[in-house]
């Protein structure tokens, strides 16, 4: 009878233990990377409410100062005399 080639039983063990090695280290690496994605969704959305609250800030500041009206204010200042202007004695 001829002897045909295969693997060992041993064989067969050493190569799942290998291989289930593998598939453990690549698992970690998901989801350490999986981790990783989701804390940069969250910095991500804490940014965006930030700027959106920048944003708000900015426009309400610019509302709140009106240009016509600051001239306005600054050409009364100039009739009057200031500390700089004295009275001749």
């Amino acid at each position: 009878m001829k002897m045909r080639q295969a693997f060992t039983l041993v064989e067969l063990l050493i190569a799942m233990a290998l291989a289930s090695f593998v598939i453990m280290g690549m698992m970690q690496l998901y989801v350490g990377v999986m981790r990783y994605l989701e804390h940069s969704r969250q910095m991500l959305s804490i940014n965006r409410q930030a700027c959106l609250l920048f944003n708000q800030l900015e426009r309400d500041f610019t509302t709140a100062y009106i240009p016509v009206l600051a001239k306005e204010e600054k050409s009364k200042e100039s009739g009057a005399k200031g500390p700089e202007q004295k009275e001749p004695e």
